[in-house]
């Protein structure tokens, strides 16, 4: 047996995005078994995954924010990133944080090139490293992973090897299409107007349609019980993890969703899935898989790339790019793609 460990730490998306490498990986040296860094939040993910052995947890968000504090809990991770000794250590992130994970574990080190990395002083701690042309994350992961333990790259790029099979969550409505929307992501710039959500729901609820809405914080609850109130079709799901959130994708018809690390989820499960991108760029971190359609903006500074949007004004409330993705817009995608027109 070879054992590898990979750093990929967050976000959810990027995490998601390196286990069709894995699974690529193992179909053509068999023998390989897996562990993998992960940012504490996210470890549920690489649990899916049968070539999974070991997950290490790290805490470095909250690290930084009680470095004196958590002197213990990081002493704990060191010692358990040095428990084992590893054939090869790939760091699939980039960064110098993780760089100096990977140093701390016990095997040589490769990862991306000084000129395809995204913190060019990450290398410097890289035993080797490998040139990745520009691209999707998915395959940038997968050509760094083929080219640090020496296979071609197959055609078979959309396997995540999560078990599709597995419970799903049980549907009580007698709709014929269970939809779920996922409006929640973090940065202001990628909110979807609150208003399109509801008319897509009313749109939905026209078609027959319930209309799931899972939410993670006291805004996400709010929004969704707005839209609720507008729509009867509209369901509140219950606050969950990844694993029960899992469960409802997989038993959803299909998945509307803005730039978040949910909708990742859906492409992975082979959920069908509309995905709506303003300010980012759907070429580099769009859902990766079968059944996934982007819809995008059609404005001159999209994808900006900005966090925040810098069109926003006392009369300009929400970002402008997304006038060009309405309600109308979606349902066209979403409706052909369910047979629904």
């Amino acid at each position: 047996m070879r054992r590898i460990l990979i750093v990929k730490m967050s976000s959810m998306g990027d995490v998601l995005h390196t286990l069709p490498a894995i699974t690529e990986a193992v179909r053509h040296i068999p023998e390989l078994q897996f562990d993998w860094v992960v940012e504490k939040g996210f470890e549920q993910i690489p649990s899916w995954h049968p070539s999974v052995d070991k997950i290490i947890v790290a805490s470095t968000r909250e690290w930084r924010k009680s470095w004196y504090s958590s002197r213990a809990e990081r002493r704990t991770f060191i010692s358990e990133l040095a428990s084992r000794e590893y054939d090869l250590v790939i760091d699939a992130q980039g960064l110098v944080k993780s760089a100096w994970i990977a140093h701390l574990a016990k095997g040589p080190v490769s990862g991306f090139s000084f000129f395809s990395v995204r913190e060019p002083l990450a290398p410097c701690l890289y035993k080797k490293r490998f040139n990745v042309p520009a691209g999707h994350a998915v395959k940038r992961v997968r050509a760094l992973l083929s080219l640090s333990l020496g296979y071609v790259l197959g055609d078979r790029v959309n396997d995540y090897g999560i078990d599709l099979g597995s419970a799903k969550v049980e549907r009580v409505d007698s709709a014929p299409k269970t939809l779920l929307f996922l409006h929640g992501t973090t940065w202001a710039s990628k909110h979807w107007p609150e208003s399109h959500w509801i008319a897509l729901a009313q749109r939905s609820d026209e078609a027959d349609c319930t209309v799931w809405l899972p939410w993670w914080s006291d805004e996400e609850h709010q929004r969704c019980t707005r839209i609720a109130a507008a729509c009867d079709a509209a369901v509140v799901l219950p606050c969950g993890d990844l694993n029960s959130m899992r469960k409802y994708i997989s038993a959803a018809d299909a998945v509307v969703a803005v730039d978040t690390g949910l909708a990742h989820m859906a492409a992975a499960l082979t959920v069908p899935c509309v995905s709506i991108y303003g300010s980012t760029d759907s070429t580099r971190t769009g859902t990766w898989g079968a059944n996934q359609q982007h819809v995008r903006a059609r404005f001159p500074c999209s994808p900006c790339l900005a966090r925040e949007c810098n069109l926003l004004s006392d009369t300009v409330l929400q970002p402008p790019c997304y006038e060009s993705c309405s309600a109308d817009d979606v349902w066209r995608v979403l409706s052909k793609m369910l047979g629904l027109d």
